[in-house]
């Protein structure tokens, strides 16, 4: 991030124009103009534009194109985004070098290539810096040498002893001596006549150091070596081109946690980071990935056995320290939207304590009904989500769950101090902008465009209504539980107990149909029925192989059971309902039954290096492509697996699938038992 540093030099100068301006003002007695020539780091002179404009300073930034984000997919937006913010895009010219280089053969065709490639998407550019390359200093030139309208009556007396930038320098090993016969030759035999391109043919007005000025100050090396300090000098009177080059003036590495609950823009929000600030961002990265001999390893613990992770603070802690250190090694700012790790503050606080942690919050009502259509605590057996310590959890049904816990995350994240509401951030932009300033990150509008109303990683299914057609009961259990969350995150208001109560007899009524079906959906499992297996397999000691599918993988029996051989590069899968991933027929996989959820155990070993993940497929109506929900990653070091889930009400059928990516496929695994048993769900 943009040093303080920087900051402190901004208020000194209090006003600044661009070189244009500075141009076009010549008799102008009192200026100072900012320029920055960006040798390297145009991310960070984007920052610099944002900070700049929103003190009210313009400058000209002058971009590369021989650099190596001239290759970013994403250069015009960024300049079009600087020249947004009220600066001038300028060339840093370096023509000659990519001529003395061998890249090029004609100097002028070159330059007006790449300014077409810019100018013809919106970027004005009319001025020009010459770039003091290395080859500047070897082959002793000066890039604009190339233009006709900047040579002097006396080339030899007026450009010997210049620097690269084409300021006199007292280094000996900063200035540069002219050629006899105004050519450069080249190593090749190539020549090169000096002063042979016209700047008016190319639509430029301008060279920096050719624009009349009394002071000049430049950065260049990293210091203020080749001229004096400006913060050491009155600027209030005189014509100052002040020149800053961005890398110069990084600041330490910044961190930036967005803790929350579940479902409260936390994909959205990092994409926007990513995107459209300074930030490198990740969503839901850290206790995800492990850090080993300099190569980042997934391995997704946040999703089946979470359960087990959160009764485990010494395992987390030893993931964020992994963590911690490839984000070092990063070396850019660096912001997580991450929901679980809200349940290890203790741990997040002491491997990360100069970072910025952020509630991010939404309506708890919002956010209740979305997990619950997320199928958060479906089962009795949810191993996936947290579980809150407060008495009988086991009994609760899947709403009171849900509840409790958007309550209690909330509750954890409210001593924090920097707070972000989701209902405001996606309003608007500038909401989003006002927002992050006041977290100190730089927010960048039109590279926000693409991504700011697009709904990401919404719900597929919206069975569970929005707070308006919950039935009264159901309104008053969840008031009861959430209103003291709410009401401090200002979502509703409470002037004495029990005065919710009282407006629950103005809502609309729901009808007994729209009602029955809710009450489906928060069904609480009934202990008292007894479970139904649909499936059980041993596979050690069969006499054939069973009847389930299998593509890109070969399988055989063996003593131990059922192995399976991936094929290489190539996905892999098992259906253990037999059939097909693509589409279930009458006589493959299950057919679900409402108000019921399934248990199952496997138990599989992998040998060697590599993952499975199980899945269970659901296929609707028109049999198309089903859509999955993970339940295990299958991984070494561990034979047995436990399942739980529940299968959506529409679906005509379901299949349990193992998976084996091509890229993660383990060398083979072995099968010894599968079982799958059906449990009623009972009100």
């Amino acid at each position: 991030m943009l040093s303080q540093k920087y900051i402190e030099f901004l208020q000194h100068m209090e006003s600044t124009v661009t070189l244009r301006e500075f141009h076009a003002q010549s008799g102008n007695k009192n200026l100072i103009a900012l320029r920055h020539d960006v040798d390297h780091d145009l991310d960070l002179a984007l920052e610099m534009s944002y900070w700049e404009h929103r003190r009210g300073i313009k400058s000209s930034y002058f971009v590369l194109n021989t650099a190596p984000y001239w290759n970013d997919s994403r250069l015009v937006d960024k300049l079009l985004q600087i020249q947004d913010f009220g600066h001038e895009i300028g060339l840093h010219l370096n023509v000659i070098s990519e001529w003395f280089g061998g890249k090029i053969n004609d100097p002028g065709t070159r330059l007006r290539e790449v300014l077409d490639s810019v100018r013809k998407r919106g970027v004005t550019v009319v001025g020009v810096s010459a770039h003091g390359d290395r080859l500047c200093y070897d082959k002793q030139f000066i890039n604009y040498w190339i233009f006709e309208e900047l040579r002097p009556e006396n080339p030899q007396n007026v450009e010997s002893g210049l620097s690269a930038e084409g300021i006199p320098v007292d280094d000996q090993n900063y200035r540069i001596s002219y050629p006899d016969g105004h050519i450069l030759t080249r190593e090749d035999g190539a020549s090169l006549p000096l002063w042979s391109v016209s700047m008016r043919e190319l639509g430029l007005e301008y060279h920096t150091t050719h624009i009349p000025y009394d002071y000049y100050f430049t950065d260049s090396g990293g210091s203020w070596k080749r001229s004096p300090d400006p913060l050491a000098h009155d600027l209030s009177t005189g014509r100052h081109q002040v020149l800053i080059h961005p890398e110069y003036w990084r600041g330490p590495q910044r961190m930036y946690f967005f803790l929350s609950t579940a479902r409260s823009g936390s994909k959205w929000l990092t994409t926007m980071l990513d995107q459209a600030t300074p930030l490198l961002a990740r969503h839901e990265f850290s206790l995800n990935h492990r850090y080993k001999g300099g190569q980042l390893v997934r391995e997704h613990v946040t999703g089946p056995g979470f359960v087990n992770l959160d009764q485990d603070k010494e395992q987390a802690r030893m993931l964020l320290l992994d963590i911690r250190t490839w984000i070092e090694e990063q070396g850019q700012d660096f912001a997580e939207a991450n929901i679980y790790l809200e349940r290890f503050l203790p741990q997040l606080r002491e491997v990360f304590p100069e970072a910025i942690l952020v509630h991010l919050y939404r309506n708890p009502a919002d956010v209740v009904r979305s997990i619950i259509n997320r199928d958060w605590y479906e089962t009795p057996e949810d191993d996936r989500h947290p579980v809150i310590n407060i008495e009988n959890w086991g009994r609760l049904s899947q709403f009171e769950k849900a509840c409790w816990y958007v309550r209690a995350a909330n509750e954890n994240l409210m001593p924090l101090d920097a707070k972000l509401r989701f209902e405001e951030m996606v309003s608007h932009p500038d909401k989003l902008d006002k927002a992050l300033q006041d977290l100190g990150i730089p927010f960048y509008p039109r590279l926000a465009e693409k991504y700011f109303n697009q709904k990401i990683n919404r719900n597929k299914t919206e069975e569970f209504p929005e707070y308006a057609r919950w039935p009264a009961r159901i309104k008053k259990q969840y008031h009861a539980i959430c209103a003291p969350v709410s009401e401090r995150l200002g979502y509703i208001q409470l002037s004495r107990p029990g005065r919710w109560l009282m407006a629950l007899k103005s809502l609309l009524s729901i009808n007994k149909k729209a009602a029955k079906g809710l009450d489906a959906c928060l069904a609480r499992p009934n202990s008292h029925n007894q479970p139904v297996c649909i499936s059980k397999l041993r596979f050690a000691g069969l006499d054939s192989i069973p009847d389930i599918s299998h593509k890109s993988c070969a399988l055989r029996q063996i003593s131990q059971g059922l192995e399976a051989v991936p094929a290489a590069d190539q996905h892999a899968y098992i259906l253990f309902g037999g059939g097909e991933w693509s589409g279930e027929a009458e006589d493959s996989g299950w057919q679900p039954r409402p108000g019921h959820y399934y248990r199952g155990r496997i138990s599989i070993s992998i040998e060697g290096r590599g993952s499975a993940r199980l899945f269970c497929l659901t296929y609707g109506p028109d049999n198309a492509q089903p859509d999955k929900k993970m339940l295990q990653v299958v991984k070494q070091g561990r034979d047995e697996y436990s399942i739980s889930f529940r299968v959506r009400p529409n679906a005509v059928r379901f299949n349990l699938a193992l998976h084996m990516s091509k890229d993660d496929a383990p060398e083979k695994l072995v099968l010894t038992a599968f079982e799958l048993w059906m449990h009623h769900l009972e009100r």
